[in-house]
């Protein structure tokens, strides 16, 4: 299974989304920022 971390980077922004949400304890509201955040300190 793949990581959050590694679901992003390959583009899979919603997938990533709900992995940190099952991983965080996070709503979808919530994790999206987190996961935005993630792809702009990639840049």
């Amino acid at each position: 299974m793949m990581s959050y971390e590694n679901l992003f980077k390959n583009g899979e922004d919603v997938k990533a989304v709900k992995k940190v949400g099952e991983t965080l304890g996070l709503s979808l509201v919530e994790g999206k920022p987190y996961v935005d955040a993630l792809k702009f300190e990639e840049k």
